[in-house]
């Protein structure tokens, strides 16, 4: 178990800082060209470094947060019968993955809940932004993680379930469809556009988000277990 967890917690912190540093590159290039094509005369000085990460590199972080997290969930779980062949027990397997799915989740609330709580806006070709809300931060925090867990844990759910039979698979694809419309993360423009700003949740919400994930995580872990 430790070896597996080992490998894959590097394999994570290396895409997540080659990811953040392509994100930077990638908006600094993509805006500066935008500037030169307005005829927009900044000088490269602090304020435009800031209106570039903030207009750019901060969305495409966060994309990274909610699409690359449950992506990489994904390969972990259809690599199964690879750890299986290379000796892994099953519980081994789970456990592994499950300690992955937090660890991606923390690192991601941490990265969103910080750009939430700066409240960064652009303005009249000037970047405003306050300074750090604890509030914010606490409930983009609380927020994000919460559907970060559902979305991992039932993206889990529903590799393994295909992993094991094509008709399963189907079957709880169409669980894992509804869930996420009841909870609302069936758009993904509204969620980012949520996550970006304050997030403020209702209790009945909170329910919903965790009793679908404790659904996805005992289901994902009875098929697993029957695998």
């Amino acid at each position: 178990m430790g070896n597996l967890l080992k490998i894959q917690l590097k394999e994570y912190f290396k895409n997540l800082i080659n990811f953040l540093i392509a994100s930077v590159v990638l908006s600094t290039v993509l805006s500066l060209i935008l500037f030169f094509v307005e005829d927009i005369k900044i000088g490269l000085n602090k304020e435009v470094v800031k209106l570039v990460l903030a207009a750019g590199a901060l969305p495409l972080i966060t994309m990274f947060a909610l699409i690359v997290t449950v992506g990489m969930v994904i390969e972990y779980v259809v690599s199964v019968k690879l750890h299986l062949l290379a000796g892994y027990s099953r519980k081994s397997i789970f456990n592994v993955n499950i300690i992955m799915i937090l660890v991606m989740i923390f690192t991601s609330c941490l990265i969103i809940a910080t750009i939430a709580s700066f409240g960064f806006k652009i303005g009249d070709e000037e970047l405003i932004y306050h300074s750090m809300d604890l509030n914010i931060f606490f409930n983009s925090f609380i927020g994000t993680f919460l559907q970060l867990l559902l979305l991992t844990l039932t993206a889990s759910f529903i590799a393994i379930s295909f992993k094991k039979n094509m008709v399963l698979g189907f079957i709880i694809l169409i669980y894992g469809f509804l869930s996420l419309n009841i909870v609302g993360l069936t758009d993904l423009d509204i969620s980012i556009d949520i996550l970006l700003k304050e997030f403020t949740m209702s209790f009945k919400e909170y329910i919903y988000y965790l009793v679908f994930s404790l659904v996805s995580l005992i289901g994902y872990k009875e098929v697993l277990r029957r695998y």
